[in-house]
């Protein structure tokens, strides 16, 4: 019941939100996020997980079929139900210390998505699957188009609407013929999906992995499906561009691993090799790019996007060949290390970019720029925000002992094993990340003031919100197999 109730309630909360005075919707928000949050981590600390009939939502479909599941949390989608309600009670504390019109309706949509993505990761049925998808998709566009920054945030939002909707319209084909191809019962169940997908030939798992992989790349984003990423996350309110790169984006890593690894095994496996170059291009490129920004949103943004590559490149450099007993769980898997250092990486990832977009909305609230050319100095006389940004920060270059070296050294061996030149290609990004986050803080934290002064410093709220997310940098990197036995 808790997979249940972990969509119900937000959304409940989300719809009486829009309701409500302006000063209550905040205090709604976060009561829903809490509950929800305890949930999770209650589940997790009674080990109910693997009990499977107390957290599936299931009902009788036909009578002879008996029951089949809805919505599961365990498996590959529970660290990413664990993230998604971690990050949110963070974000509404976060957004409760700024000043924002019509919060009721903010934050009720904020919910939408919330309830939206805990369902993508806990379904177990692709018309489910899709409708989460989709739930998400349009909050995020209204939250965008009406509380973005700019002049152009209604072009910005439609755009980022424009590009994510091909891509679920892509997919819904490609869930189409899979359901039509299910048999003449016309199952949607990820079972009957299985099945059905496994008596493709070679020719159709190819065409309708292309369909899936074109909407989650664009979801991740990857090269070339990336180009509404980065005026979408300097536009949005900085909470929702948290929720966008933290948890959004591993839709689309989560997908690839459901639906292309998973369920057309044959075409996914026939595919890898382009796909595993387009990654490490997009790695490489991204990262580059990161270098030339100077502006604070835009350099997290492009490092997302090579983050999110890496993590690309290690599923395509799983060993589908080297034996697979029971896929549809991924239990027996001779590849299960790098499955779950992939799970650890997209756990980490959202929790170190999610630090990061916060101290770059506290020095542009506190500086009124991101310009990193008018920034400098930062760092004097503060005594928590320099810290803050450079554990973060470590953790993003991969510093040894933080949970961002543990997830990308373990990523970057996948790719070694799978091709040495491939692998070594792929390292240089640990240079280029280390290039691109220092300039980062030296711009901003470091040398002689340009113009614009950052007074005060983190808030007893900030410092609250911002060590959580410092102790799992840390945590994660000294004790990963601890964090790791509640992820996977």
């Amino acid at each position: 019941m808790i997979s249940l109730l972990l969509v119900i309630i937000p959304l409940f909360f989300g719809i009486s939100t829009f309701f409500v005075k302006e000063k209550w919707s905040k205090i709604i928000a976060l009561v829903s996020s809490i509950i929800s949050l305890g949930l999770i981590v209650s589940g997790e600390y009674f080990h109910i997980h693997p009990a499977q009939n107390l957290l599936d939502f299931s009902w009788v479909k036909e009578k002879n079929n008996g029951y089949f599941t809805l919505l599961s949390l365990g498996d590959l989608g529970l660290a990413l139900v664990l993230l998604t309600n971690l990050i949110f009670p963070l974000i509404i504390i976060f957004q409760k210390c700024n000043t924002i019109r019509n919060s009721h309706f903010f934050f009720g949509l904020m919910l939408l998505m919330q309830a939206g993505l805990n369902g993508v990761f806990m379904a177990q049925d692709v018309i489910l699957f899709y409708i989460f998808f989709e739930l998400g998709l349009v909050p995020a566009y209204l939250l965008v188009g009406i509380w973005g920054n700019g002049e152009d945030k209604a072009a910005v939002s439609f755009k980022f609407f424009a590009y994510t909707m091909f891509g679920s319209l892509l997919m819904l084909v490609g869930i189409i013929y899979l359901i039509v191809n299910a048999g003449a019962s016309h199952q949607t169940d990820f079972n009957s999906i299985y099945q059905a997908a496994h008596l493709l030939t070679s020719t159709q798992q190819i065409w309708i992995s292309i369909l899936f992989l074109i909407a989650f790349f664009i979801k991740m984003p990857v090269f070339p499906f990336h180009t509404w990423q980065a005026k979408t996350y300097a536009t949005a309110p900085t909470s929702i561009t948290i929720i966008m790169s933290a948890i959004m984006a591993k839709m689309g890593a989560y997908g690839i691993l459901r639906f292309n690894v998973q369920f057309l095994t044959l075409g996914w496996t026939m595919l890898e090799p382009y796909v595993i170059v387009l990654a490490v291009f997009s790695l490489l490129y991204t990262a580059i790019i990161a270098i030339k920004q100077d502006n604070f949103k835009y350099v997290l943004a492009f490092s997302s996007v090579s983050h999110l590559s890496l993590i690309l490149a290690a599923i395509a450099s799983l060993d589908l060949n080297a034996g697979l007993i029971n896929i549809p769980l991924f239990k027996d898997f001779y590849g299960i290390q790098t499955l779950k250092a992939i799970v650890f990486q997209l756990f980490s990832h959202g929790i170190i970019v999610a630090g990061l977009l916060m101290i770059a909305d506290w020095i542009e609230k506190g500086s009124n720029t991101l310009d990193l050319n008018k920034m400098g100095g930062f760092a004097e006389g503060k005594r928590f925000l320099p810290i803050a940004f450079m554990v973060m920060l470590l953790g993003s270059i991969a510093l040894p002992l933080t949970s961002g070296f543990i997830g990308e050294f373990l990523l970057l061996n996948a790719v070694f094993h799978y091709n040495y030149w491939i692998g070594g290609i792929a390292a240089i990004s640990i240079i280029l990340g280390a290039v691109y986050m220092l300039r980062l803080f030296q711009k901003s934290m470091l040398g002689s003031n340009n113009g614009n002064n950052y007074n005060g410093d983190l808030t007893i709220t900030e410092n609250w919100i911002i060590i959580p997310l410092m102790l799992f940098v840390i945590i994660g990197g000294i004790f990963p197999n601890w964090v790791n036995q509640f992820l996977f």
